[in-house]
């Protein structure tokens, strides 16, 4: 049974370690915090930032990502933003991913926020990212399951996140959709197939499908976004039959 987390505690610690923050409820379940995010960098570079932020959280997390906004006009347009102009700050699965394994809002500001502002500073300064740069949108993710799962092959990826959709056996003797031929019992997959399964990849799913159809001249857009249960189940078909 996973930890039921007290998120006004630990916005409450969020805010007592940058202080400038403060925070109010917006409605029953969703949580603003504002103000200025002041921090220090001491590696790879001392680095020392201000910025004006509105972070959003709701009940549900760690399950939903925190979406965060730069609000002072200082990040241009163009710099790595989301549609909604909230800050991209990574593959949204593998944030998901960190945040399964370590549920703690000042642990994700630390580790995301704060990275995404120091490598403004920095790509300010030198024209380039620290910390590499993800592709946006349907290659970003591509690029990370393939890091993920130490697989090139895009149809093998495909694969395993069709088989975590379709909620497959994850300890038994059934052979691993990686391609290995080995049972996943036995393949280095499966503990990887296991985090995945604690997370929602439909999305990541949808968009690598379309993505491999458009490459290979099946698909030339993708359904509209968001997915409907009726076109999902066109593309991907029934996981309960």
């Amino acid at each position: 049974m996973e930890k039921i987390i007290d998120i006004e505690e630990q916005i409450i610690e969020l805010t007592n370690f940058y202080k400038k923050l403060k925070y109010k409820k917006i409605q029953r379940a969703i949580y603003i915090i504002y103000g200025e995010l002041e921090f220090k960098t001491v590696s790879p570079e001392v680095v020392r930032g201000k910025y004006n932020v509105e972070i959003q959280v709701t009940k549900r997390f760690p399950s939903e990502v925190p979406s965060v906004k730069e609000v002072g006009g200082i990040i241009p347009e163009d710099f790595h933003k989301n549609d909604s102009e909230t800050l991209c700050l990574g593959v949204e699965t593998e944030i998901k991913l960190f945040l399964r394994n370590t549920p703690n809002l000042l642990k994700f500001v630390n580790s995301f926020v704060v990275p995404y502002f120091y490598s403004f500073k920095i790509w300010q300064k030198t024209g380039n990212f620290p910390f590499g740069e993800r592709p946006h949108f349907v290659n970003g993710i591509i690029e990370f399951y393939k890091e993920f799962l130490l697989l090139n092959n895009l149809s093998s990826i495909i694969n395993i996140l069709k088989y975590i959709y379709n909620k497959g056996d994850l300890n038994g003797y059934c052979r691993c959709p990686c391609g290995s031929g080995k049972n996943i019992n036995e393949c280095f997959h499966q503990e990887k197939l296991k985090e995945l399964s604690k997370i929602n990849i439909k999305d990541d799913l949808y968009y690598i499908y379309w993505y491999y159809n458009k490459i290979n001249g099946k698909r030339k857009k993708p359904i509209i976004f968001p997915l409907t249960l009726e076109n999902f189940e066109k593309l991907y078909g029934n996981k309960n039959k």
